[in-house]
């Protein structure tokens, strides 16, 4: 399989938090950002914050999703 693209999805608990983490500690560049969510570069790839989409109150916290655009 040959992977042409990747992208990592993330709904952190603490939105503003992980946005300067991203953005601040580690320096990735911001690729594109939405109402409610930001996506960094991230060599290769990207990394996808979503302010949105929470998980109701006591449910387990999203585990984040991996996309991957293949040739077939």
């Amino acid at each position: 399989m040959e992977i042409l693209a990747s992208r990592v999805l993330l709904r952190p608990v603490d939105y503003q938090r992980s946005l300067g983490f991203y953005r601040d500690a580690l320096g990735l560049a911001v690729a594109r950002e939405y109402p409610g969510g930001t996506v960094f570069y991230a060599g290769q790839s990207l990394i996808e914050l979503a302010g949105h989409g929470a998980p109701p109150p006591g449910s387990p916290p999203f585990p984040g999703a991996l996309g991957l655009q293949v040739r077939d």
